[in-house]
C-alpha cells in the first residue's frame, strides 16, 4: 500500500497536536457514506483533539474558538457471499468465500466554533487527509481439511489515496463534558481510483473472476455522534469536534494468489 498520503497525514496531525495545548477530547460517531456505490453505510470513528483556543480570551461570555486535532474511522461499503467456490491446490475441496469492501481513513483537522446561545454552537472545518479500501475475503471450506474447518482470509486489493475536504454541523451540549455532534462533511480527491465490482464476482475456469469499477471521487458523510471532553476544566462551551469522513479508492488489478501454512485459499483474477 502506498504511503505518501499517510506520510503527510501523520507529519500534519502531529505538528498541530505538539504546538497545541495539551487537552484532548474524544468522539465515536455513526458514518453513513452517500455515494454511488451503495445505498449507504454504517461505521465508527474515533477524534482526538487539543483545547479549543478562543479568539477573545478576555470575553466574558462565550466567543468563538479555535480548534486542531485529527480522526480515525472504518466503514464496511458491502459484500457478496459466493458458495462451492473451488480451492487452489494443495488444498481440495470446495468452500463459502465472503468478499467484502471496506473504507479507513486519518484526517487531520482544523474547525472554527461559534457559540449560538450558551448549549449550542455551530462550526465549519477543514480537513486533509489519507484515505483508502480494503476488499477482502474469507474463506470456510465446506468439509474438514486435516480435520477441521478453519476460516482463513485473503486479500483482494488494497489502496489509498490523498484527499480534502469541508466539514459543518452543531454541538448541543448535555453537560461540560459531553455534547451531541450533528454534521456532515463533503470530501473529494482529485485521481481517479477503482475498486472491485463484487456485484461480477464469479468462477470461471477454478478460480473466483472480479472486475475493477470507477470509484467516486466525491463523498458526502452524515455523522450523528456523542463528543466527550476529558477535562472538564476545559472553557465553557469550547467543546466540539472534528470529524471528518471519506472514500475513494486506487485499483490493484493483479493475479492473486495466497498461500499460507494450513490455510484454504483460492485463485483470484482481478480484471
Amino acid at each position: 500500500m502506498k504511503s505518501f498520503g499517510k506520510m503527510i497525514c501523520l507529519v500534519l496531525l502531529g505538528l498541530q497536536i505538539t504546538q497545541s495545548q495539551a487537552q484532548y477530547s474524544f468522539e465515536m460517531y455513526g458514518i453513513v457514506p452517500v455515494s454511488k456505490l451503495n445505498n449507504g453505510a454504517l461505521g465508527l470513528g474515533l477524534s482526538f483533539s487539543c483545547k479549543p483556543m478562543p479568539f477573545n480570551p478576555s470575553s466574558k461570555k462565550n466567543s468563538a474558538d479555535i480548534l486542531f486535532g485529527g480522526n480515525f474511522y472504518g466503514s464496511g461499503l458491502d459484500n457478496r457471499v459466493l458458495k462451492n467456490v473451488p480451492l487452489q491446490s494443495p488444498k481440495e475441496g470446495f468452500g463459502q468465500v465472503t468478499m467484502k469492501n471496506t473504507i479507513y481513513g486519518l484526517n487531520a483537522i482544523t474547525q472554527v466554533s461559534i457559540p449560538i446561545n450558551d448549549v449550542l454552537r455551530t462550526y465549519i472545518g477543514a480537513q486533509i487527509g489519507w484515505r483508502g479500501i480494503s476488499s477482502d475475503m474469507s474463506i470456510l471450506p465446506n468439509t474438514a481439511i486435516n480435520g477441521s474447518r478453519k476460516q482463513s482470509s485473503q486479500n483482494i486489493s488494497s489502496s489509498d489515496q490523498l484527499s480534502y475536504g469541508l466539514s459543518a454541523g452543531f454541538l448541543l451540549k448535555f453537560s461540560e463534558a459531553v455534547s451531541l455532534d450533528l454534521g456532515a462533511t463533503y470530501d473529494t480527491t482529485n485521481t481517479q481510483n477503482s475498486m472491485i465490482n463484487l456485484n461480477t464476482a464469479h468462477v470461471e475456469s477454478n478460480s473466483l473472476v472480479v472486475d475493477r469499477m470507477n470509484a467516486p471521487m466525491d463523498l458526502l458523510m452524515v455523522k450523528l455522534g456523542l463528543f466527550f471532553t476529558i477535562n472538564e476544566n476545559t472553557r465553557g462551551g469550547g467543546y466540539y469536534s472534528g470529524s471528518h469522513h471519506s472514500n475513494s479508492y486506487h485499483s490493484c488489478s493483479h493475479h492473486s494468489s495466497y498461500h499460507s501454512g494450513g490455510s484454504s485459499h483460492v485463485s483470484v483474477i482481478v480484471r
